[in-house]
């Protein structure tokens, strides 16, 4: 005779734990694997060279905003990618000054937010790159093509909107941050 296993509730409790454990260590994993690990601003800063007469410094930082918090954001100049910054990070690029176009985007999510630039010589600007809600509820609601249908036609559409900031709110925002490799 065929004996019937004997349900056991406990084991499924069990399980259910192991389940949300595994999961908490992928969701702790997931927030802290694309933090900066760099330099501290203060010590960068100090390290680096002034601004040198025939460039322009663009300063770029990302405080600690959870959404997409284990993601980097790549970094375009006039459609080409020079850098990236990471969650809680910054980093800062010497450029040609004159007419260009910077932007933000997350390289599979659909959009890119971008700014026009004219950059004066031997002068340093500051950007702060900050999730796009919009985004984010669109890609919940619908998936990528949420996405697309919410940044389609947009001059800062993406997961990522980026924005001049001054350089008084800029240097608040920094200390705590660390360059982005």
């Amino acid at each position: 005779s065929i004996q019937p296993a004997c349900y056991d509730p406990c084991q499924d409790k069990r399980e259910l734990r192991m389940i949300v454990r595994v999961f908490l260590l992928f969701a702790a994993l997931g927030i802290t694997c694309c933090a900066a690990t760099g330099e501290t601003y203060s010590t960068d800063v100090l390290s680096r060279a002034a601004v040198q007469p025939e460039a322009s410094r663009l300063t770029v930082l990302r405080e600690g905003y959870t959404q997409y918090s284990a993601r980097s954001v790549r970094v375009s100049l006039d459609g080409k990618p020079i850098g990236s910054v990471d969650h809680k990070g910054f980093n800062i690029f010497d450029v040609a000054p004159g007419l260009h176009a910077l932007a933000a985007d997350m390289w599979d999510s659909p959009g890119k937010c971008e700014v026009a630039l004219d950059l004066k010589p031997a002068e340093t600007y500051y950007f702060a790159i900050q999730p796009r809600m919009g985004n984010l509820v669109s890609g919940l609601a619908l998936g990528v093509a949420g996405m697309a249908i919410e940044s389609g036609g947009k001059v800062c559409g993406g997961a990522f909107a980026i924005n001049p900031v001054t350089k008084e709110s800029a240097e608040q925002a920094l200390p705590p941050l660390r360059l982005s490799k």
